[in-house]
């Protein structure tokens, strides 16, 4: 079904901006409201990449296959969406998970223990051929790993997803009647639930995961930027952003979502799509489109064989009513000029009660009026009062205190530089004191040298007398 498509969407490359849907989807009618974003629609319909919409499309087959699989199936229907949940979050809590890892815990879960591929049973086959054949719903990350003994770096590439994020595009495939609120209140749950989906109130998720949930079935970067932009205006247009919160809660989320300006990518854009649906892939978005419209022509045939068994039993109704009718018209006749009369008499006094109780209702509520009217004028006047008081007051003691401020100010400056004075004078004098006795202590030196040298001549010539 989904191939078929993708050969449809390839041979409408000219076709409506808002193609995808089939020949069949009727013509886009668009408000003065709404042409803005239209004209984003017919924008990125113009310069879109074929490269992008042949990846979009073979990922969306790659997952429509595995959805296949799943439901249709009698091994594998009774798997649900919040069973796989919990068995994968038990094998990885983290987002992001290899391709060999993924693989296997499905596997698990699915029942399919053999190891050998001719031992399987055809569905088994089916599940396990295909999931190995999965590549286009992967992201290749490159890991540089360092030997410890040439010091190279060998670069080596791997598969991974975003398992929160494929049992979102299986929710979309599952339930395609769904309105996008729905969608996006189970991804919620699959970003913020600790194992087990839950409702929480508490229970939060980060930016990257609201970016995530909204742009999960985007066909190309540029639908996600329209989106994204989308969402930052209504961030921006909010009294508090929710984007900068590090948790964001359900509560904040639905604020975001059904802000005017990120609600107006919700609004209807064809006949049985959103422009949410249509910033989708082609593939999956006649796949939607197919679907909300069949469900919505097999409402319309059972109205309409509903109206029609309505339609004859309400004409057997009828003729019976008419013959009821016509025996009872008589005595009805008979008993209403009797209740007039009796009805006559009790209007006028109603009319005599009602007319009391309205002058009376009306005399105290004028007085209620007038009354509340004068108490507030006496509040009001005794509140300007009290507040020129308290101004007067207030303004008063702040100069009064910014005086004392200033004077202790002053007193505290004066003490300090008689304190510097007497501190620096006694520092001075210590200094003088010092370089005195250096000086003496020089002098003296000087003189006991000069002494010794006489000693020593007056020594010399005796000693030269005596000789």
């Amino acid at each position: 079904m989904l191939s078929e498509c993708v050969g449809r969407a390839t041979n409408m490359t000219h076709a409506d901006p808002l193609a995808g849907a089939a020949s069949m989807a009727p013509p886009v009618r668009m408000r003065d409201h709404r042409r803005s974003l239209h004209a984003e629609l017919e924008l990125i319909h113009d310069e879109k990449n074929d490269t992008v919409e042949s990846f979009a499309a073979k990922k969306w087959s790659e997952i429509f296959r595995l959805h296949l699989l799943l439901t249709k199936s009698k091994r594998f229907q009774h798997l649900t969406l919040g069973a796989l949940y919990e068995h994968l979050y038990r094998a990885f809590p983290h987002q992001m998970v290899t391709k060999p890892r993924l693989i296997g815990v499905l596997r698990t879960i699915c029942g399919i223990d053999a190891t050998k591929f001719t031992s399987m049973d055809g569905e088994s086959k089916a599940l396990v051929k295909h999931l190995e054949g999965l590549h286009y719903c992967f992201e290749s990350t490159n890991t540089h790993t360092f030997t410890s003994t040439s010091k190279l770096t060998i670069d080596s590439s791997t598969l991974h997803v975003n398992w929160r994020l494929l049992l979102l595009s299986l929710k979309l495939l599952r339930e395609p009647m769904l309105p996008e609120s729905a969608y996006f209140w189970f991804g919620f749950q699959l970003f913020s639930s600790p194992g087990l989906l839950d409702d929480s109130p508490h229970l939060w998720i980060t930016r990257h995961d609201l970016y995530n949930i909204f742009n999960f079935a985007a066909s190309s970067h540029v639908c996600c930027r329209v989106i994204n932009q989308r969402i930052a205006q209504a961030d921006n247009a909010l009294p508090q952003s929710v984007l900068i919160r590090s948790q964001i809660q359900y509560e904040h989320f639905c604020q975001l979502q059904d802000h005017p300006v990120l609600h107006e990518v919700f609004e209807t854009a064809t006949q049985c799509t959103t422009y949410f649906i249509e910033l989708m892939s082609p593939q999956i978005r006649q796949f939607v489109f197919q679907r909300r419209k069949f469900d919505k022509d097999r409402s319309k045939c059972r109205k309409f064989l509903s109206y029609y068994h309505t339609k004859s039993l309400r004409l057997c109704w009828a003729l019976w009513l008419d013959q009821v009718q016509y025996r009872r018209h008589a005595r009805r006749t008979v008993l209403r000029a009797m209740d007039q009369i009796a009805m006559s008499s009790r209007f006028q006094a109603f009319d005599k009660l009602r007319q009391h109780a309205l002058r009376l209702v009306a005399a105290t509520e004028i007085q209620r009026v007038y009354r509340g009217m004068r108490g507030r004028q006496r509040f009001l006047g005794a509140f300007t009062t009290l507040q020129a008081v308290l101004s007067i007051q207030r303004l008063y003691r702040d100069r009064g205190q910014f005086l004392k401020f200033v004077k202790l100010l002053k007193l505290k400056s004066k003490h300090a530089i008689k304190i510097q004075r007497i501190y620096r004078g006694r520092l001075g004098r210590i200094q003088a004191r010092k370089q005195l006795l250096d000086f003496f202590a020089t002098e003296m030196a000087n003189i006991q040298a000069q002494r010794d040298a006489c000693a020593a001549a007056d020594r010399r010539a005796a000693v030269r007398r005596i000789q």
